[in-house]
């Protein structure tokens, strides 16, 4: 014990063994994910994602080998999106909730997210449902795009969630007034979600005229 009744120093490799263990949990979470990713997610009728998700695309055709060598952890996250989110579109309430915890720690360790990852990470909160974390996501993303038409009414959409109406008028009214301009812009996030747009819309004139 040392001098004066204080703690013991720790052992010179404790440090680095603890270390060694987060790194190591990690490695298992991804190895968990390439074996979930490597089960069928898709009937061959339903390689498409599916509408209203706006799921990112199929990373590969129902039957077909997946490259796990070459997905990123962005790829993986977007991947258990298609996931929840197709079974939440087919009903299937205990698949998405299974997997929704999974989904939402894939784009954690995927950090730093552009938009477009945000987006799916609000709506996958929103899913649990937990919409504190669904608007705080939704406000992390809208701090760097206030005009961003996904995040908008994400944010809006959590924000009724919390009870907090007036904060979701407030997100579609704003939604509304930049709608025009930047629907229009060429952004991959608006073309990949584009059937989405219109029924966001839609919500948000229903939310402010109401």
């Amino acid at each position: 014990m040392a001098a004066g009744g204080g703690r013991a120093a720790s052992p010179p490799g404790a440090a680095a063994s603890s270390q060694n263990l987060g790194w190591w949990i990690a490695g298992a979470m991804m190895v968990v994910l390439i074996v979930i990713l490597m089960l069928p997610i898709l009937r061959p009728d339903q390689v498409q994602a599916p509408a209203g998700a706006g799921g990112a695309p199929a990373a590969a055709a129902a039957g077909g080998a997946l490259d796990i060598a070459n997905m990123s952890p962005r790829e993986a996250a977007d991947r258990l999106f298609n996931r929840v989110m197709t079974a939440v579109s087919q009903g299937n309430i205990d698949e998405a909730q299974q997997f929704l915890p999974m989904a939402i720690q894939s784009y954690d360790m995927a950090r730093p997210l552009d938009q477009d990852g945000l987006f799916h990470l609000s709506l996958l909160h929103q899913q649990l449902p937990d919409f504190p974390a669904a608007l705080r996501v939704a406000q992390e993303a809208l701090a760097e795009n206030p005009d961003h038409l996904l995040n908008l009414s994400a944010a809006g959409q959590a924000a009724i969630g919390t009870g907090d109406t007036a904060a979701a008028v407030e997100f579609f009214q704003h939604f509304l007034d930049v709608y025009e301009v930047e629907s229009q812009k060429p952004l991959p996030e608006y073309q990949a979600h584009g059937n989405m747009l219109p029924e966001m819309k839609a919500e948000a004139e229903r939310n402010v005229g109401g």
